[in-house]
């Protein structure tokens, strides 16, 4: 997704393309539709699948984006595009096994990139993952950003003992007050701490998880 429109650089969102990767990849498994898969599986290996690789930094994550929230750039490193891509490539890795073995092996390789990237510079001390590489102060705006629950729910991260403690700490610092459900990011404005219904969703099927 990219748009124009503000005195600041363009807003660019490369998780889209590990979100298209993963809705994708998960129609094919849930219908069987094969064909599908193979009529178009030339345009997602070069244009999309190939350009999560391209866009993978030297530190094994995303590039700098604009993030699912639409910071426009120059950007953050944001966890969130990395987690969606990674999962993106995961889940197509898994649907090229049977038909294309060597965009597989490439696509796993690029999954386990960054999933060693989010590991090595996102996760703190086993306890959470932080929002982007440049927060250090958890006090500080966007150092906690509920777009990281996105690892627990699909299973990237599937440590109980990390998860509880992410939970714990995102808690207190993105809990609203009038209920159970979760802010956005802190420190933001209104608009930004508001209850966010889809981050609940995606809370609650970590949990369930």
């Amino acid at each position: 997704e990219s748009d124009f429109g503000e005195v600041i650089g363009p807003n660019i969102e490369i998780d889209g393309f590990g979100l298209f990767l993963n809705a994708f990849s998960d129609y094919v498994r849930r219908s069987g539709d094969t064909p599908f898969f193979e009529n178009h599986f030339q345009t997602l290996s070069t244009e999309i699948a190939d350009a999560v690789i391209a866009c993978t930094d030297t530190n094994d994550l995303i590039r700098l984006d604009s993030g699912p929230w639409e910071r426009h750039l120059p950007g953050k490193r944001f966890a969130y595009t990395s987690i969606a891509c990674a999962i993106g490539l995961r889940e197509f890795a898994d649907l090229c096994v049977r038909s294309k073995p060597d965009n597989a092996e490439k696509y796993k390789r690029g999954y386990e990139r960054l999933l060693n990237g989010i590991r090595r510079h996102l996760v703190v001390e086993n306890r959470l993952i932080k929002g982007n590489t440049s927060a250090v102060d958890p006090n500080g705006y966007d150092y906690y950003d509920g777009g990281t629950f996105e690892a627990f729910t699909s299973g990237l991260m599937d440590d109980a003992t990390m998860f509880s403690s992410h939970v714990r700490e995102y808690d207190r610092a993105l809990g609203i007050t009038t209920g159970p459900g979760f802010s956005r990011i802190n420190k933001g404005d209104w608009y930004e701490t508001a209850e966010w219904i889809l981050l609940d969703l995606r809370v609650a099927s970590a949990m369930h998880r």
